[in-house]
């Protein structure tokens, strides 16, 4: 059934269930088990991966597809403004990433220093990053994690304090967010 606050509903010629739009190929996306908000993770089309922030309450949002692939104009022809559009919370560039996969945001209890932290990896290069989602400050992990062959696993498995410790993550994030 589509709620009936759905921003669409009274739309001629939208679909009533469209929450929010300009998402061009989402990967993975996860909610923040604290806040309820939204992080997707969304593959780019030839030269930019972004990951998107969609706070609790938010409709009606335009995330940009295809006007902008990332931060970066694409195609902009009959688009609106930059300005009204809700632009990624990161961007990087395929070379030598190839597609994004989406993470979970770290609420564990061994490591209070990485609490808020959202952990999104790269498909192809198997690459890290962590976002603070209080500021949206990325801390580049940049290296393939050892014995790691699935990334998606990966990913999902690094919110878990067996995952941190045992890869020496939480030592090198505790010192580059402190």
């Amino acid at each position: 059934t589509i709620p009936v606050g759905n921003p669409f509903t009274q739309t001629v010629d939208a679909r009533p269930e469209i929450w929010a739009y300009g998402i061009r190929n989402p990967w993975r996306f996860s909610f923040d088990q604290l806040t309820g908000d939204l992080y997707v993770a969304d593959v780019g089309e030839t030269q930019w991966e972004e990951v998107n922030h969609v706070p609790v309450g938010a409709s009606a949002q335009n995330y940009g597809w295809p006007c902008y692939e990332g931060t970066h104009a694409y195609i902009t022809s009959g688009c609106p403004p930059a300005n009204a559009l809700t632009m990624p919370i990161y961007d990087y560039k395929h070379s030598p990433h190839i597609a994004v996969t989406g993470g979970f945001v770290y609420r564990g209890v061994e490591f209070p220093v990485l609490d808020s932290y959202y952990f999104v990896a790269d498909f192809g290069s198997r690459y890290f990053w962590a976002i603070d989602t209080r500021n949206n400050a990325v801390t580049p992990l940049g290296e393939r994690v050892p014995g790691v062959e699935n990334h998606a696993q990966a990913a999902e498995a690094i919110v878990e304090e067996r995952f941190l410790k045992r890869y020496a993550f939480a030592p090198r994030l505790e010192a580059a967010v402190l």
